[in-house]
């Protein structure tokens, strides 16, 4: 048995391929700074006109702050950081900010801001409007081409993966099915939608309606990492499966399938939902599972020979 069928059934980890992170980063990073541009362009404007609200400025220096930290976590590739600092720390002070602003508003009877002010505020935000919105566009066709590139990239090492398998006489008919299928269910009906659409929301919509693995909570999870690793378990097990019977390994082999039946079948029973609790854990356990076992066939294997 050549080594590197030993090697490759090892299990891949449950979030699937290591990506660098910073480009997907900077381009959610981007999205963050259009909202903060626009926000500030608004207290800008209302200041100009409004002396009294001088003390927006504060609410400035307040997201200015965060731009800096979310840009320096986005440079890290520090993933979970941002998403943290952006939950935690940015919304909360950008929702504080809304309201200061509607605040002052609120208050320009009181201050006495004269009609003309009040139009030129009024054209000042629709200009802004305008500016914010081809911003977002911009950066969420980064953020969206960003994801596909990383998409295309795991298909694309699932290739070769596949490739190496069959280059060595594993069947690899399965494995190749799930790629299509991805290609055919991910990436095909994603392209379009983000190459017909107009505005940041559509594009949004689109990122949020198909998922590579398990990350839409109202759209299609084609769990690809989990359907890989199974159909590239089962390729190589059924590789060995002539020789390990042989053997008298044939017990190993079907506790090896029980494990890659019980896991396939669970996928197969969420579709295209999200897992439900616990069974990403089952699945991906059952995988690991079969992965030792097969491992342990093979060192078998070896010991006879």
């Amino acid at each position: 048995m050549p080594l590197m069928l030993l090697l490759a059934a090892s299990v891949v980890s449950a979030v699937g391929m290591k990506y660098n992170e910073t480009p997907m980063l900077t381009a959610l990073y981007k999205n963050v700074q259009c909202r903060v541009e626009f926000t500030n362009g608004v207290i800008d404007s209302i200041m100009k006109n409004v002396p009294e609200a001088a003390y927006l400025s504060s609410y400035q220096d307040l997201l200015n702050d965060d731009l800096t930290e979310l840009y320096n976590l986005a440079q890290a590739g520090d993933r979970e950081g941002f998403k943290n600092y952006l939950k935690d720390e940015f919304e909360p002070d950008f929702h504080a900010t809304k309201e200061a602003i509607r605040d002052a508003r609120r208050n320009f009877t009181t201050w006495n801001v004269t009609p003309a002010d009040r139009r030129n505020m009024a054209e000042h935000y629709k200009s802004l409007n305008r500016t914010y919105g081809q911003c977002r566009f911009d950066a969420m066709k980064e953020v969206a081409e960003g994801r596909l590139g990383w998409i295309n990239a795991a298909l694309g090492r699932a290739s070769e993966r596949s490739k190496n398998l069959s280059a060595r006489g594993v069947s690899t008919s399965e494995l190749d099915a799930v790629i299509d299928g991805a290609r055919g269910t991910v990436v095909d009906p994603l392209e379009n939608r983000i190459n017909s659409a107009t505005t940041a929301i559509e594009i949004r919509e689109a990122l949020n309606a198909y998922c590579l693995a398990n990350g839409c909570p109202n759209g299609l999870n084609y769990h690809f990492f989990a359907k890989s690793e199974i159909a590239r378990l089962n390729g190589i097990l059924n590789y060995i499966r002539a020789d390990a019977i042989e053997a008298g390994l044939g017990s190993d082999v079907e506790t090896a399938q029980g494990y890659l039946d019980s896991a396939s079948a669970k996928v197969q029973e969420t579709g295209n939902n999200q897992y439900a609790e616990g069974v990403k854990e089952f699945v991906w356990g059952n995988i690991k599972s079969a992965a030792e076992t097969i491992k342990s066939i093979f060192n078998k294997l070896r010991g006879t020979r």
